[in-house]
């Protein structure tokens, strides 16, 4: 398997869970003064990220905006869900994703936001944190994972 490939899968979503509206984390989420302001959508992007996060490979994969899609095929000549699916199914590491925080929320723009997530993992006896952004963009009245910084 290609070593920039494995990296990616490793480092990929393969999670289950959290945030709810009473906890301290979906209360404290900052949002800068320079960003679009929002208010319901706050709950939207959290519903939106733990559907994200809980979805099947192929389900993911639908999420992702044409030029994240664009970007994978060029990466690691990912073409479709089906080979999303399969590229994610040979993952060969038996990390655990045990939790995940989202940190904060930000409105650059009317069309675009900033989620910061903090992923936690158990493997072998080790653990790991991982700060995480996804970048959405709005295209159509719907929301896309356009970027993901790892």
């Amino acid at each position: 398997m290609n070593k920039y490939l494995y990296i990616f899968l490793c480092m990929s979503i393969s999670f289950t869970a959290l945030c709810d509206e009473n906890s301290e984390q979906f209360n404290d989420l900052c949002v800068d003064d320079n960003s679009y302001k929002f208010g319901s959508e706050k709950r939207i992007f959290l519903d939106y990220m733990n559907m994200f996060w809980k979805r099947k490979y192929e389900e993911q994969y639908k999420m992702f905006s044409e030029r994240y899609k664009k970007g994978l095929e060029r990466a690691y000549d990912i073409k479709n869900m089906m080979e999303y699916a399969k590229a994610k199914s040979n993952e060969n590491y038996e990390r655990v994703w045990y939790k995940r925080e989202v940190l904060s929320i930000k409105m650059p723009k009317k069309n675009i936001a900033k989620i910061t997530a903090l992923e936690c993992w158990e493997q072998e006896g080790y653990t790991g944190k991982l700060t995480v952004t996804y970048e959405l963009i709005k295209m159509h009245d719907s929301w896309f994972v356009d970027f993901i910084i790892r």
